[in-house]
């Protein structure tokens, strides 16, 4: 039988040694939906701790994991009603398996009445770019996702409906482009859905930066595929700056970002001052240049023409 212990709030199953001191456990604490599994467990009257424990979450109906990792320092507070967890080296793997997706975490709290855990860093990466990456590296092992991954220094994990919510995410890298999200905010649903992002801008590609869309709505379906619309800025040769609409944003089958969309004659768009323009326009992300496929008109005086 096993061991009932605060109130019964957690049972434990293994080894226990009662010295005049301590109560110690060698074994697996069950408790809200959690085990924790430990060669030492320090039980005290309202907490218990480990300096070397594996920890996992179940989901609600008890069917699948919902969160696992290994080799962390436990502290459970039963009067808190909270779990404090830091890794045992240079980062602890973090499952999702709900989700997923992994990552390597630093340290993390768990809310047993909100059924929401808390996960941060306590150092900063880097990546090669032009801006130094904050916090623990979100990696996708969707079998169809190719490892998509971001970087967020601080993220949330609802335990009942399953979404990670990564907070400050600078930007994606996905094909050749860069994404910035919206208020730095990805979303992780189960199966490794990505919400998608409006208000996002591209800068395609990522080495060139020929290219800036903004006002976008863009979905990520992997780490080399995106697809969305978005707005642009056109500057003429007067450095007259106007806007027209991609309605179409995507990847060709070389991973290179391009973009389509159609000038109506009422837009009133002009390549110079001088031109009149309708018809299709095409961005290749390595082409400085726009392609343009339509019909020009010459703005003139002659009533004769």
């Amino acid at each position: 039988s096993k061991f009932k212990n605060y109130n019964g709030q957690a049972q434990f199953n293994g080894t226990l040694s009662l010295t005049p001191k301590q109560l110690f456990g060698n074994g697996t604490a069950d408790f809200s939906n959690a085990k924790l599994d430990a060669r030492l467990i320090k039980f005290k009257s309202n907490v218990f701790d480990s300096d070397t424990a594996n920890f996992s979450l179940k989901t609600e109906d008890i069917s699948t994991l919902a969160f696992a990792t290994d080799n962390v320092k436990a502290h459970i507070d039963f009067t808190k009603r909270v779990g404090e967890f830091k890794s045992n080296g240079k980062g602890s793997i973090v499952k999702f398996p709900v989700n997923q997706y992994i990552c390597f975490m630093d340290n993390f709290k768990w809310y047993m009445d909100n059924s929401e855990i808390e996960l941060g860093s306590d150092k900063k990466t880097a990546q090669q770019s032009d801006l130094d990456l904050e916090g623990p590296e979100f990696i996708s092992v969707h079998p169809k996702q190719d490892s998509l991954r971001f970087q967020s220094p601080a993220a949330r994990y609802d335990l009942k409906k399953y979404i990670i919510t990564a907070r400050d995410v600078k930007y994606l890298n996905v094909a050749d482009a860069r994404i910035y999200p919206d208020s730095g905010l990805v979303v992780i649903k189960k199966e490794a859905v990505m919400q998608t992002f409006n208000n996002a801008k591209i800068v395609a590609n990522a080495v060139t930066k020929y290219h800036n869309l903004y006002k976008c709505t863009v979905n990520v379906t992997a780490r080399k595929n995106y697809f969305g619309s978005g707005s642009y800025d056109y500057v003429d040769e007067a450095k007259n700056k106007l806007t027209f609409y991609f309605s179409n944003i995507n990847v060709d089958t070389t991973y290179q970002t391009y973009a389509e969309t159609n000038i109506p004659d009422t837009s009133k768009f002009k390549l110079s001052p001088m031109f009149d323009y309708k018809g299709k326009v095409k961005l290749k992300a390595s082409n400085q240049f726009l392609v343009f496929d339509g019909s020009v008109r010459i703005k003139h005086e002659c009533n004769g023409i």
